[in-house]
């Protein structure tokens, strides 16, 4: 069985350029209902000795991390537990980069793909050329506090739905980018880590291998999962997982669950219900409407043609009619 966790996967403390220190940074996650962080200090590890004591005296997981931070672009190196080195990397090495990361252990994060840049913010907005986007592991289509109303976060959502129709499996996640000193009055994103077999003791390990293997939902308050199933198999595919292609028939159906009470008390919402689209890459196949109450819905979907479907939530927060949630797809062979 499948546990969602909810938290953070991009955080910043006083060892680079946050203004609070680990344990503080911990405390305040645990407020806003967070069950993880990740620490990802600019060019550094300095704050990785701090990890187990914080973790064990708050009981928060903390991943450990780097953000290397360049002038072409920011990239995130979660679980990795010494320092990446990034000063000879050039705008046409990337490659170099990546294969640090990934023989450290860690998983290669792109970082806010289209902040703005110069002179605002040196090396925010990512320039590097990849070849082989098989190579990164996962994406921040959403940073900041209310990330789906913020324009470069819709380019981002936009670039990987286009990633997805050319047959790439990078995970999409939200990266708040957490400094401690943005507005805490604007609604906030966090990622839901899906833990397979989740038993109570879970390891770094746990968590990497849910966003390396896709299982994540992002929302700004409640949270949507998608199943699929086929009515000749008992196999129920997840996020993440994909379909084989002697498993498929012309129907499915699309099972959604809703989860309004994790982090209650932590988000509102200004509406009383909720539209779900599944959404593909042949576009929107099916939709329906979830209040507070609903815990599950089914939909019956035609499969033809299709490559990856995912869920997306739209409704009313802060004022604004945005997307509230998605979830990573299932795929198809």
């Amino acid at each position: 069985m499948i546990k969602w966790i909810p938290g953070e996967l991009h955080t910043h403390t006083d060892n680079s350029d946050g203004t609070m220190d680990l344990k503080a940074l911990a405390l305040k996650s645990l407020k806003f209902g967070l069950r993880y962080i990740a620490l990802t200090d600019h060019n550094t590890v300095s704050g990785h000795i701090k990890i187990p004591e914080v973790m064990n005296s708050t009981g928060l997981q903390i991943l450990y991390g780097m953000e290397l931070t360049t002038f072409y672009g920011h990239i995130v190196a979660l679980g990795v537990h010494k320092f990446i080195e990034w000063r000879d990397i050039s705008i046409f090495n990337i490659k170099k980069a990546l294969g640090r990361i990934h023989r450290a252990g860690g998983l290669a994060g792109m970082a806010h793909p289209y902040r703005i840049g110069d002179p605002v913010c040196t090396g925010c907005c990512w320039e590097y050329e990849i070849d082989d986007w098989s190579n990164m592991d996962y994406l921040e289509v959403w940073t900041e506090a209310f990330p789906p109303i913020i324009p470069g976060n819709k380019k981002a959502f936009d670039f990987w739905t286009q990633l997805l129709n050319r047959g790439y499996r990078i995970t999409a996640v939200s990266g708040r980018d957490w400094h401690g000193n943005e507005d805490e009055n604007r609604p906030i994103a966090v990622t839901y880590l899906g833990l397979d077999n989740y038993e109570g003791d879970i390891s770094e390990k746990d968590f990497l291998a849910a966003v390396k293997a896709g299982r994540t939902c992002v929302t700004l308050g409640p949270f949507v999962t998608i199943t699929l199933k086929f009515n000749k198999f008992n196999h129920i595919y997840s996020i993440g997982e994909t379909v084989a292609a002697e498993l498929k028939e012309r129907k499915a159906v699309v099972n959604l669950k809703f989860n309004f009470s994790e982090r209650e008390g932590k988000w509102k919402l200004d509406c009383k219900s909720l539209t779900v689209n599944i959404v593909s890459n042949k576009g929107i196949i099916g939709s329906t409407v979830a209040y507070p109450n609903t815990t599950d819905t089914d939909l019956s979907i035609k499969i033809d043609g299709l490559r990856w479907i995912r869920a997306e939530m739209y409704g009313k927060i802060a004022g604004i009619d945005t997307m509230i949630a998605f979830t990573n797809p299932i795929y198809f062979e």
